[in-house]
C-alpha cells in the first residue's frame, strides 16, 4: 500500500476534529458529533477503523458519505479496513471495484 500525505487547510478559527475507533458505532458517532456541535464549517479527521463487525457499519460508511457531501471529511484507513478489503479484494483474479479505494504499489 502506498502512504499518501496529504495537507489539510484550515482558515483561521475553523476546528478540526479527529477520532477513530468507530467500529461501525453509528450511534456514538452521531453522539459525539451532537456533543461537538459538529457542523459543515468544521473539518472531520477519522483517523481509521470507520466499520467492523457491528451492523451499523454500512450505515456508518453512508452517513459520512453523507458529511462528505457537506463538508470537509478526511478518512485514512485502519487495519480493520485493510484487512475487509484484502478479504474482498482476491489479488489472483485481477481488478476488484474496491481496488481504486486503495493505492497499491
Amino acid at each position: 500500500m502506498k502512504t499518501i500525505i496529504q495537507k489539510i487547510d484550515a482558515r483561521p478559527g475553523q476546528r478540526i476534529i479527529a477520532t477513530s475507533d468507530i467500529h461501525g458505532h453509528l450511534e456514538n458517532l452521531v453522539g459525539l458529533l451532537g456533543k461537538l456541535r459538529y457542523s459543515a464549517d468544521d473539518i472531520l479527521v477519522i483517523v481509521g477503523d470507520l466499520i467492523d463487525k457491528e451492523p451499523e457499519s454500512l450505515r456508518t460508511v453512508r452517513y459520512i458519505m453523507e458529511l462528505s457531501s457537506k463538508g470537509p471529511v478526511f478518512l485514512s484507513e485502519g487495519n480493520v479496513e485493510e484487512h475487509r478489503l484484502e478479504l474482498l479484494c482476491d489479488t489472483n483474479t485481477g481488478p476488484s471495484v474496491f481496488t481504486v479505494m486503495r493505492k497499491r504499489t
